[in-house]
């Protein structure tokens, strides 16, 4: 079984491959599950800090518990508490990840339309949770210089 899982932060450690030494260090979230290779085991999406998206074999990567902390249960209380964690946060993420902690990570626009799209359908209005990603999309969109 993989000590790894979706939501996870990751560090790129020392033991990568030639073409990703320049990701040594470079720290990022679990997004997906990729191929498994014969050889090298498990590979998996990573989305980095820093922008971009690379695969990575678990031997590539080392575990940080950046504001999610595994070896406590989460409590009743904190999944019911409206402010700090609604239900909706965490619900259907691994580990009671929570999708803010690698919107963080994004840039503002970026995050907050990650934000929206994960969270669609989990409160009151679907449509308009979608499009309010949507304008955030097409806001980035015009800061970058690109025609929506």
């Amino acid at each position: 079984m993989s000590p790894y899982s979706i939501g996870d932060w990751i560090e790129v450690n020392a033991e990568v491959y030639r073409e990703h030494r320049h990701f040594h260090g470079k720290r990022g979230a679990i997004t997906a599950k990729d191929y498994v290779d014969r050889y090298d085991g498990q590979a998996w999406r990573v989305l980095l800090e820093s922008g971009g998206e690379i695969t990575l074999y678990e031997k590539e990567m080392n575990l940080v518990d950046w504001n999610i902390d595994k070896s406590k249960p989460v409590q009743s209380s904190t999944i019911n508490d409206a402010v700090n964690s609604p239900s909706y946060y965490t619900q259907g993420y691994a580990n009671g990840a929570e999708v803010i902690d690698i919107a963080e990570a994004l840039p503002y626009n970026r995050g907050a339309a990650l934000k929206y799209l994960a969270r669609a359908g989990k409160k009151e209005n679907e449509i308009e949770d979608l499009q309010k990603a949507l304008w955030y999309i097409k806001r980035e969109l015009e800061r970058i210089g690109a025609s929506a």
